[in-house]
C-alpha cells in the first residue's frame, strides 16, 4: 500500500488510540511493522548490578522481588538495578488547541499520542526511562522519567488523558523546571509549530543544553501541504478566533509558497542551533521518525 495514498484512518486507528489499552497497542504494533530486521535490543529495564529496594507495584516483575525480605518483614520489595546501559528520555507535547485540527477524523494532538506512544514503547525495549510532560498554558501535565516496568503504561495513561486547549506558554520557566541545565537526556518535542511570537521555537532552543540532545517532530496534515478549499471561504484561527476570508483559487500559489518558507526557515533555524528537525505528515508511516529516534538516542550513549 503506497504511504502517499493511504488514508490516515488506514495507517491509525482513531478508534483505537483513544483508550489505554488501543493507544499502548498501537505503539507496539508500528514499532514491530517499521523495525522489523532491524537491532532493536536490548534491556528490559533491569540492569545487571543491585542498587535498592523499593515497595512492590502492582505490574512488577515477580522474579524481581526479595523474598527473603518479604519473609523479614512480611511487606514486599522489588529489587532496583542500575541500567548498564539506556538514557533519560523526555517527551515535550504541545497541547495547545491548534493540535486540535483535525484530518480524516484524526486531530494532530491524536497523532501526536502515536508519535509518543511509539517512541515511548521503542525507549522502554532499549532500557531507557521515558516521561512525558504536556502542556499548554491552562495546563500541565508531567511524568517524571523512571525505568521500571510500569512506566510505559503510566505514561500511556497519562497521554490518553491529555486535552487540547490555550496556546503554548510564553513563559520559559516550565522549560526551565522540566530540563535542568547539565542533565543528560534526550528531548523530544512534538508539536504542530503553530506559535505567534516565537514562543515554542524559544522553548526548544532553551531546551538544547551542552548535555542533551533534542529532536523536534514537526506535525503536519494533508490539509497543510494541499489545502482543498474552493471558491471563497473564511478560516478561523483556532486559538484566538480570528477569522480572515480569502479566495482560496487567488491564494494558493502564495500559501505553498510561503508554507515552503516557513519550514525551510524553521529547520534550518533548529539545525543551526544543533537541533535535528523532523517534518512528520499525518498521512505518512512513522518509519523515518523511529530510526531517526534510534541514531540520536544511540549518539548520546556514546
Amino acid at each position: 500500500m503506497s504511504a502517499k495514498y493511504a488514508s490516515v484512518s488506514e495507517l491509525y486507528n482513531p478508534a483505537l488510540i483513544h483508550s489505554v489499552s488501543g493507544l499502548a497497542m498501537t505503539g507496539r504494533n508500528i514499532v514491530d511493522t517499521y523495525l522489523s530486521g532491524v537491532n532493536r535490543s536490548v534491556r528490559t529495564g533491569m540492569g545487571m548490578e543491585f542498587s535498592q529496594y523499593r515497595p512492590y507495584s502492582p505490574g512488577d516483575d515477580l522474579r524481581m522481588l526479595d523474598w527473603k525480605l518479604v519473609a523479614r518483614r512480611e511487606k514486599y520489595y522489588v529489587r532496583q538495578s542500575e541500567i548498564d546501559s539506556g538514557t533519560t528520555v523526555k517527551f515535550i507535547l504541545d497541547c495547545s488547541a491548534s493540535m486540535l485540527q483535525a484530518s480524516e477524523g484524526l486531530t494532530k494532538l491524536d497523532y501526536a499520542k502515536v508519535v509518543i506512544a511509539t517512541l515511548a514503547y521503542l525507549a522502554t525495549q532499549q532500557g531507557d526511562a521515558p516521561g512525558l510532560f504536556a502542556l499548554n498554558d491552562q495546563s500541565y501535565v508531567a511524568l517524571q522519567p523512571e525505568r521500571r516496568r510500569q512506566q510505559y503504561m503510566q505514561l500511556i495513561n497519562h497521554l490518553v488523558s491529555v486535552d487540547g486547549n490555550g496556546k503554548w506558554p510564553e513563559s520559559r520557566s516550565r522549560i526551565n523546571e522540566i530540563i535542568p541545565r547539565k542533565e543528560k537526556a534526550l528531548i523530544i518535542f512534538v508539536s504542530d509549530m503553530y506559535e505567534n511570537n516565537n514562543e515554542l521555537i524559544n522553548s526548544i532552543l532553551k531546551s538544547n543544553t551542552s548535555t542533551s540532545d533534542v529532536i523536534c517532530f514537526h506535525i503536519t496534515s494533508k490539509e497543510d501541504w494541499e489545502p482543498d478549499y474552493n471558491g471563497y471561504v473564511t478560516l478561523e484561527d483556532i486559538e484566538t478566533g480570528e477569522r480572515v476570508k480569502v479566495n482560496a483559487q487567488a491564494q494558493a500559489a502564495d500559501y505553498t509558497h510561503a508554507w515552503e518558507e516557513y519550514r525551510n526557515s524553521l529547520r534550518h533555524r533548529l539545525l543551526e542551533n544543533h537541533v535535528q528537525y523532523e517534518c512528520l505528515k499525518m498521512h505518512e508511516p512513522l518509519s523515518h521518525g523511529l530510526k531517526l529516534f534510534l541514531k540520536k538516542r544511540n549518539g548520546l550513549l556514546r
